[in-house]
């Protein structure tokens, strides 16, 4: 049972939690008050906190797990980031807008750039300006799914020397 529970969605993982749980409330809760309040005349008092209890448990309990995940993310992704961070190469993606999304420290090392002077910023302002056109086209292929091998320009660095990259990307639509 552990495994199947490993392998589905987290998000799934907590509506199915949710779903038992609501279900199991919604089944027995009256019988609970049924029980405990009968004798003393107070079931009405009591089914208007049921429904308050059983808000209050579940948002505790939907944050607890929503936290969990959120925390396994990060975890995550700065597992990713160090994996990129060991790389001599700079690695980075770039959105849609062609802006540096995610760039691994192999890039202050080579242009000198820290990576907050990166990140949110186009890619093309640190290309020479003699290779922004030629590649502005190969960046417009890749946007249309064509793979790009190999390619080499100029990058500008921080000390605003040139240095040639040889570098290849594809376009990830979900990513």
């Amino acid at each position: 049972m552990k495994k199947i529970l490993i392998t589905i969605n987290p998000v799934v993982k907590v509506v199915l939690i949710y779903l038992s749980l609501a279900t199991v409330w919604i089944l027995f809760s009256d019988r609970l008050i049924y029980l405990i309040a009968a004798e003393k005349g107070l079931i009405t008092a009591y089914q208007t906190f049921k429904g308050l209890f059983f808000v209050s448990a579940t948002s505790v309990l939907l944050y607890v797990l929503i936290n969990r995940m959120n925390n396994k993310l990060k975890q995550s992704r700065d597992r990713l980031q160090k994996i990129m961070d060991q790389s001599p190469a700079v690695i980075c993606t770039v959105d849609g807008d062609g802006k540096f999304s995610q760039i691994n420290s192999a890039a202050h090392q080579i242009w000198g750039y820290e990576r907050e002077d990166l990140v949110n910023k186009e890619f093309l302002s640190f290309i020479h300006p003699a290779d922004v056109a030629l590649t502005a086209k190969r960046a417009d292929e890749i946007l249309k799914g064509s793979e790009v091998r190999d390619f080499e320009n100029r990058y500008v660095r921080a000390d605003d020397s040139n240095v040639w990259m040889k570098w290849s990307a594809r376009w990830d639509a979900e990513e």
